[in-house]
């Protein structure tokens, strides 16, 4: 006998038959922004004044040298010696409180003294004492 030759057959049955079907899809809608040309570049040419600035130069005319300079000393400027001091720079038209004291304001009226009288400046000279007429003895 001769054995049977099966064979095994897959078919494809239609269940549901095709069809179609609308959808409705929302448009989409985007904002593209594009630059136009409004007028033409142009060239305007501005002038803009120059800017000056004053410099001071500072130009040593004289070497400078040593000079002795006689001083009142802490010992000779008594509270009564700055208070004649100060009345006398008072008088010379340099306010300053009579206090006794040699502070920043009585510092500053003889400077101001000195250097409208020709003095060496910075410290109280015994020439400072004779330009404003007072004698310390």
């Amino acid at each position: 006998m001769i054995p049977a030759v099966t064979k095994e057959v897959t078919k494809e049955v239609v269940i549901e038959p095709a069809r179609v079907e609308e959808e409705v899809i929302p448009a989409v809608y985007e904002t593209i922004t594009r630059e136009q040309l409004g007028t033409e570049a142009v060239e305007e040419r501005i002038e803009i004044p120059a800017t000056y600035i004053a410099v001071e130069k500072r130009v040593v005319s004289n070497a400078g040298g040593l000079e002795w300079r006689q001083v009142l000393c802490e010992t000779n400027a008594t509270s009564a010696t700055i208070g004649q001091i100060q009345a006398a720079l008072t008088n010379a038209g340099y306010p300053v409180p009579s206090d006794g004291e040699f502070g920043p304001a009585t510092l500053q009226a003889m400077e101001s003294f000195q250097r409208a009288n020709g003095l060496p400046i910075g410290y109280l000279t015994m020439s400072t004492v004779d330009a404003l007429g007072l004698s310390l003895s």
